[in-house]
């Protein structure tokens, strides 16, 4: 590496503490804990350092984080940990896959994290590593591409503290894809130009690594720009000689092989992932809600130079309906203001065509048209996804164009009156944007980023006028710490740091239920109302969940609350929640689903009608806290008679089962079922009848699920619509329900040969040199003059 580089890099390491100070000197975590505490059962009941009961401030943010995301991402390593793969999540929705979900992030190689320190604390790194990863990223793409130290430093910053990155950093999924983005641009540059074997291993782990990081509809975009640049980066070579051309097809024929290959690496979480959603409940979106929440409308493409313009829903003042996120547009003042100046090389720098074709096509994409409402109805994948996910790929382009724009203005003695022209039409947009707009706006706002306009247009101006590089010098310096304020000021604005104490700390009641439930499940009412998945990290189990993918055939069941009858369409309201609702209806599967125990708050000023003696026991009041013990509940395991629940039809004829298969039964004087080991994967039960009968296990039936019985396979029953269930004959026996996916086996064979050929090719690569490298510089300078401009000298030289 060249000795000039580490003063940039120092910098963008500089910039990371700045951001992250809080946790580098104060040890505060980035974790929606202060959520936590102030908003959700049981823990706003309680008192923490030192703040009364759900008062501790909050910032309103990252419902997702606390109620999936940290959860899952920690049982699942601790599954690990314990030397298991954690296929099976048995604490919520009774039961579910979890590495299928994707979003668990099982296979993230910053996982390492957790071997060798605390959960929050391996969870706080990751987080922090996405924009410093992103920044690094972005400063060796544009440097590779012909942009000076200067341009890309600028570029790095806003790409890697750009609004998206802020307002999606402690999810811990998406920002991981982004920042990988510039790294595999930057190695498909060097692979045409330049390349060696180790570059195409690194761009296909790379590849498989943008998949692992838990969201695969982010992936998606990513890839189609990684696609997109190679065809890009191998038409502007057309030019060259013959013997290079072909030297150039065989190189992205390698290109396209290890992109193969990356995704084939990745099928221990993709085929999984492929069997889980085809069973899902997911639905496209409604074609109204998208259209009104979802894509970004005109008025709202103020948003690239006034983020805050309809306020910000941290500090409660954001005026709009639809999602801050989903409108995360902005990069900065200054970035802007450069961008347009780099647009104005669009006719000699071929970089900047494609900078600039991937923002219009994401603005094609993701702004309110009959298109984009179309695509987002009708097409597949598309439907299922939400527009807002593909807004990093606007910052990405300005970030790009951005560092074009400060090299023209570095290397011009005049920039000409078009530059001018151009920067000084951000200003109208706060002289007149008020009187166009419909909705109501947010006056600080406009103040704020009016003056960040009238500095960074002054800044530049004056940098115009002036000939000295002195006071162009000084001017950039003093633009970029404009930069970092801006993005600085909206980061912390939205995120929240907070002590580690907040991090899921004790609650009572939790270890009450833990302490006499064992394997059985709980349900909160009223003002106990505990939101669904919390129980995965407190160890609990409960019957609901909240997944955007979970299968079908249990919300079907379990929203049969709402009219006794199962549900027949999802929509909105039922594509990721699973969860009881009408009281009428409820009793009855809570005790079919073993829910035993009952949380209920003083709030809610329940009486004996609400909990009938006969029926409930009233076995702890703490702290505001009751738990009642449903007498009615079944057990987890048990043998049955009964008929199938709301439907009145037989339960194992129901599910595709003839009768025939399963012998009569009837009731005997004695059937008994215990579990004996109750594991992720593993569940183990003993029986005692003096007759046959069907044995139910009240957790999810799925496919992958095998039972034996004294260590002979039998057919497993999908019984009572969606849990497990197997005939056992008279006498003691040991029945064993084990989770053996085959969607996890054909993925595992399928990472291990993508692998295997993977490195054979490369080494292949390595020893006959088949694709090669350029011998002759000349050729290179000449490309790069004719198709990259002036700008882009050093591109590709080799």
């Amino acid at each position: 590496m060249n000795s000039k580089h580490l003063i940039p890099l120092a910098g963008i390491c500089l910039v990371w503490i700045v951001f992250f100070y809080k946790f580098v000197f104060f040890g505060l975590l980035p974790f929606p804990g202060d959520l936590l505490v102030s908003t959700y059962q049981p823990w706003k009941s309680y008192s923490y350092i030192g703040y009364n009961p759900g008062s501790y401030p909050t910032k309103f943010q990252y419902f997702d984080v606390i109620r999936q995301l940290y959860p899952w991402r920690s049982f699942a390593m601790d599954q690990v940990k314990q030397g298991s793969l954690p296929l099976w999540n048995p604490h919520n929705f009774t039961g579910h896959p979890l590495m299928a979900n994707i979003q668990s992030a099982v296979f993230n190689p910053l996982n390492l994290f957790y071997f060798m320190f605390s959960d929050a604390t391996a969870w706080s790194l990751q987080v922090m590593l996405q924009p410093l990863i992103a920044s690094l990223s972005m400063f060796m793409f544009t440097g590779a591409i012909g942009v000076s130290r200067r341009g890309s430093f600028i570029s790095a910053i806003a790409y890697g503290y750009s609004l998206f990155m802020t307002v999606f950093l402690e999810y811990n999924t998406i920002g991981h894809i982004v920042s990988l983005l510039p790294l595999m641009l930057f190695l498909i540059e060097k692979m045409i130009s330049a390349p060696r074997w180790w570059m195409y291993v690194a761009f296909s782990l790379l590849v498989a690594s943008g998949i692992f990081a838990g969201h695969i509809q982010v992936f998606f975009w990513t890839g189609m720009v990684v696609i997109g640049f190679a065809l890009f980066r191998f038409t502007v070579t057309l030019r060259q000689s013959v013997h290079e051309h072909r030297r150039n097809v065989r190189r992205l024929l390698f290109i396209i092989l290890f992109a193969i290959l990356g995704v084939g690496i990745s099928s221990i979480q993709i085929v999984p992932a492929i069997e889980l959603i085809r069973l899902s409940a997911r639905v496209p979106h409604d074609r109204t809600y998208l259209a009104e929440n979802l894509l970004l409308q005109i008025p709202q493409l103020a948003l690239f130079a006034i983020p805050d313009l309809y306020g910000n829903p941290a500090t409660n003042t954001y005026l709009l309906s639809d999602s801050y996120p989903g409108n995360a547009v902005y990069t900065g003042m200054v970035t802007l203001c450069f961008s347009f100046i780099g647009m104005l090389v669009l006719k000699k720098n071929r970089y900047v065509v494609f900078f600039v074709a991937v923002l219009v096509i994401s603005l094609l994409l993701t702004v309110r048209s009959p298109l984009s409402i179309l695509l987002y109805t009708y097409v597949p994948f598309f439907s299922g996804s939400s527009p807002g996910n593909m807004l990093f790929l606007i910052a990405f382009s300005i970030a790009g164009l951005a560092g074009f724009g400060v090299d023209r203005w570095l290397a011009s003695e005049r920039l000409s009156v078009r530059s001018t022209v151009l920067i000084v039409g951000i200003a109208t947009v706060f002289i007149i944007g008020r009187d166009v707009m419909s909705a109501p706006l947010h006056e600080k706002s406009l103040v704020y980023s009016g003056l960040l306009a009238g500095i960074s247009i002054g800044a530049i101006t004056i940098a115009r006028w002036k000939h000295s590089p002195i006071v162009r010098h000084a001017c950039y310096f003093v633009l970029i710490i404009m930069l970092c304020a801006d993005l600085w000021y909206l980061f912390h604005k939205f995120n929240p740091f907070v002590p580690r104490q907040l991090v899921y700390p004790g609650a009572p009641v939790f270890e009450e239920i833990k302490r006499i439930g064992r394997y059985d499940r709980f349900w909160g009412m009223g003002a106990g109302s505990v939101e669904a998945n919390f129980s995965t990290h407190a160890g609990l189990y409960d019957a609901q969940g909240y997944d955007p993918l979970y299968p079908s055939y249990f919300g079907e069941l379990i929203h049969a609350t709402d009219d006794g009858k199962l549900l027949s369409t999802f929509d909105g309201r039922t594509r990721s929640d699973a969860v009881f609702s009408s009281e009428r209806n409820r009793s009855r599967l809570q005790n079919s689903m073993g829910v035993k125990y009952i949380l209920d708050r003083v709030e809610n000023g329940s009486s004996e009608e609400v909990f009938p003696p006969g029926s409930f026991e009233q076995i702890y009041n703490v702290d505001g806290w009751k738990i009642y013990l449903n007498k009615d509940a079944l057990p987890r395991t048990y043998f049955s008679h009964s008929e199938m629940f709301f439907t009145g039809v037989d339960e194992w004829d129901a599910f595709g089962t003839s009768v025939s298969d399963v012998p009569a039964h009837g009731r005997c004087e004695q059937m008994s079922a215990e579990i004996a080991s109750y594991e992720a994967t593993d569940v183990v039960i003993q029986t005692d009848a003096s007759c046959g009968g069907v044995l139910v296990l009240s957790d999810m039936y799925y496919p992958g699920w095998r039972v034996t019985v004294d260590a002979v396979e039998k057919n497993l029953l999908r019984v009572n619509w969606a849990f497990r269930g197997v005939y056992v004959p008279e006498g003691v026996h040991t029945v064993t329900f084990t989770y053996v996916p085959v969607s996890v086996t054909a993925g595992i064979i399928g990472t291990v040969v993508s692998s295997i050929i993977m490195g054979g090719v490369a080494l292949y690569e390595k020893k006959h040199r088949f694709v090669g490298t350029f011998r002759h510089n000349d050729s290179g300078r000449i490309f790069t003059a004719v198709s990259a401009g002036r700008y882009s000298q050093r591109a590709l030289s080799g």
